[in-house]
C-alpha cells in the first residue's frame, strides 16, 4: 500500500513500538516444549560460494512487418536472427564472527546478427553486523524482493523491475541502510520480524529510483500467524 510521509512515519513508530513490546516480555514457553539440536549441524560456514555459467544460442523465426521488426529491425528487414549470449553469476559471503560481507556478481555478452552487447555488474555487495540472533544491520548495495507476486509485485517499492522471460533471474539492487529485527513465538504468532530500509537518492547514488536529493524510508512488518504469512508494508 501506498501512504504519505506522514503516515509512513506513524506506520514506523507503531511497528517499532509494537516489537519494541514483544521483544521485551518473553513469550511463554513451557520447559517441556524446549527444542534440542547439536550446533555443529546448524553451524554455519565462516566462507560460501557459489553462482553459474550459461551459454545459450537462439534461432528465431521473425514476422516480417510486425511491431517487433519495426522497433528493433528499422531499415535491416530480416526473416531470421541468431543470437549467441552468455552468462556468468558469482555470488559469495563471508563470516567473521558478528560481521559478514555478502556479494553478487555478474557479467553477460550477446552477440546476433545485428550487434554485440556486454555488461559486467555489481548486483550486491554489502556488510551486515549482528550482534545477536534477533538484531541486524546492513549497510551497502542489496536486492529486495518484497511482495508475493512472481512476474509483479503492486507492494515491491524497493524492487527492480523483473524480466518476464526469466523472473527468478538475480536483479541489481541499491544501496540502503536496513535494520532487521527477528523474533520467534510459541504460541498462534510464530514468527514476528520487522525490516527498516532507508534508501538514499543522491548524484550517482541510487539517480534512478526517483527524485535526486531525497532520502526514501520503507518498512515492512512480517507475521506468521497461524501458520499464515503476513506482510504489512508501508513506503
Amino acid at each position: 500500500m501506498s501512504c504519505a510521509k506522514g503516515q509512513t512515519l506513524a506506520f514506523f513508530c507503531l511497528a517499532w513500538v509494537a516489537a519494541g513490546l514483544l521483544f521485551v516480555f518473553p513469550s511463554p514457553v513451557q520447559a517441556g516444549e524446549e527444542y534440542s539440536f547439536k550446533v555443529e549441524e546448524f553451524e554455519k560456514k565462516s566462507f560460501e560460494w557459489g553462482g553459474y555459467a550459461e551459454l545459450k544460442w537462439e534461432h528465431m523465426n521473425l514476422n516480417q512487418g510486425s511491431a517487433f521488426e519495426i522497433l528493433n529491425l528499422a531499415g535491416k528487414s530480416k526473416s531470421t536472427l541468431d543470437r549467441l549470449s552468455g552468462t556468468l553469476q558469482i555470488d559469495g559471503s563471508y563470516l567473521n564472527g558478528i560481521t559478514s560481507l555478502n556479494w553478487t556478481l555478474q557479467a553477460s555478452g550477446q552477440q546476433d546478427d545485428l550487434d554485440w552487447y556486454d555488461r559486467a555488474d555489481i548486483f550486491e555487495a554489502y556488510a551486515s553486523l549482528k550482534p545477536t540472533p534477533q538484531f541486524t544491520v546492513s549497510l551497502g548495495k542489496k536486492s529486495y524482493k518484497w511482495g508475493k507476486g512472481y512476474a509483479w509485485n503492486p507492494v515491491g517499492f524497493l524492487n527492480r523491475p523483473k524480466d518476464l522471460n526469466d523472473p527468478e533471474e538475480a536483479l541489481e539492487g541499491y544501496i540502503t541502510f536496513e535494520l532487521d529485527l527477528v523474533k520467534s513465538f510459541a504460541g498462534e504468532l510464530q514468527t514476528l520480524a520487522l525490516t527498516t530500509v532507508i534508501l538514499p537518492v543522491w548524484d550517482e547514488i541510487n539517480d534512478d529510483f526517483g527524485q535526486i536529493n531525497n532520502v526514501n524510508l520503507a518498512v515492512k512488518l512480517y507475521l506468521l500467524y497461524k501458520d499464515t504469512d503476513i506482510d504489512l508494508i508501508c513506503y
